[in-house]
Formats: C-alpha cells, sequence, structure tokens
C-alpha cells in the first residue's frame, strides 16, 4: 500500500514513512500491527499541512521474505531524501520502559 502526499516546493525531493504489512505467525500484534497503524495516523495528521517535499506513506509486503516490496520500489529511481521505517514499535517501547524501569 503506498499513498502520496506531494510536496508544494519540492516535489521531487521524497523522504519515506514505511513500515512492512506482512507478518511472522507468532508476532502479528507486533509484527507488524504497531508500526502499520502508526503509519495511518502519522498520514492521518500530516495529510492537514502544505509540506514542501513529498513524503511517501508506505506499507510493504513480502518484507519476511527478503524486503521484496520495498526493495523494488527503492530501485524506480527516484530522488529519496531519507526514510522512517518503523517496525515493531511496541517491543521497542517495552524495552526502553523496562530499561528505565518504568
Amino acid at each position: 500500500m503506498i499513498a502520496t502526499q506531494v510536496g508544494q516546493t519540492n516535489p521531487y525531493d521524497i523522504y519515506i514513512v514505511c513500515a512492512h504489512c506482512d507478518s511472522l505467525t507468532d508476532y502479528g500484534a507486533d509484527d507488524n500491527a504497531t508500526s502499520t497503524s502508526a503509519i495511518l495516523e502519522i498520514a492521518r495528521i500530516l495529510s492537514q499541512y502544505c509540506i514542501e517535499n513529498t513524503i511517501i506513506y508506505a506499507l510493504w509486503d513480502q518484507e519476511e521474505v527478503g524486503l521484496i516490496g520495498s526493495k523494488n520500489y527503492a530501485s524506480n529511481g527516484d530522488n529519496i531524501v531519507g526514510v522512517i521505517n518503523l517496525d515493531m514499535i511496541k517491543i521497542k517501547m517495552m524495552m526502553l520502559e523496562f530499561m528505565l524501569g518504568i
């Protein structure tokens, strides 16, 4: 799944906010439902703003079998300036809470 928010000043400078939407069978709630929902919420919030650069909101498929979705997209020649990849964010928050004693 890919949604594009076209930048008003630099439409060819692309930032990608992404996660993968497939799962290992035992960890589906965190791998990767947490990040999928985060991408949807980020897109909902940022869609209300006029932005300078293009943002691609992407949910990749076939990541568990070799990054097939994201590798295919990255090879298309776009000017990708930066990527924020969210992956299993709940488990990372749990580890941080444990380390901080929260």
